[in-house]
């Protein structure tokens, strides 16, 4: 259920980047931004699917809202924001919290689908953070090793 309220939190942040963007409210938005923003969207919409579909397929609840702490963080930081660099870290931090999290919980999980689904929306956050931290002039993998230093807990 940690997994689907991060992908809806991100599908929900990427959406109000982009409304944002349309609205002229963080300035000149260069084309290749607007289609990272777009095009990185649908992925984590993907993810959100996959995880809703294998909790209903387990009898549970779809996953429909984002965690209220985290949700917090991303307000405050979203109000800050007044730049197309703004809205990118505050992606890479989105980014790097969910692929930290996966990372973090692979071990631990023991339903085979749920393993299998973790470990293939790990690498595709991890280009995520590697794409973002370009757009924002640093260098795109810093780490030898993946962690989990920004694991979300909550």
């Amino acid at each position: 259920m940690t997994a689907a309220s991060l992908e809806v939190l991100a599908v929900n942040t990427y959406a109000a980047a982009l409304d944002a963007a349309g609205k002229g409210a963080i300035g000149a938005v260069p084309p290749a931004v607007a289609e990272f923003a777009t095009t990185a969207r649908a992925p984590h919409k993907a993810h959100r699917d996959a995880w809703n579909g294998l909790l209903t397929g387990l009898g549970q609840q779809e996953v429909t809202t984002t965690p209220p702490s985290l949700q917090s963080t991303v307000d405050d930081m979203f109000g800050q924001v007044r730049d197309v660099g703004g809205v990118a870290n505050l992606a890479l931090t989105l980014e790097q919290i969910a692929a930290d999290t996966y990372f973090a919980v692979i071990p631990q999980i023991n339903d085979q689908k749920a393993l299998e689904l973790a470990a293939t929306i790990h690498p595709i956050d991890m280009q995520h953070v590697a794409v973002l931290r370009y757009v924002l002039g640093q260098y795109p993998v810093p780490d030898t090793f993946a962690n989990a230093d920004a694991a979300f807990t909550g």
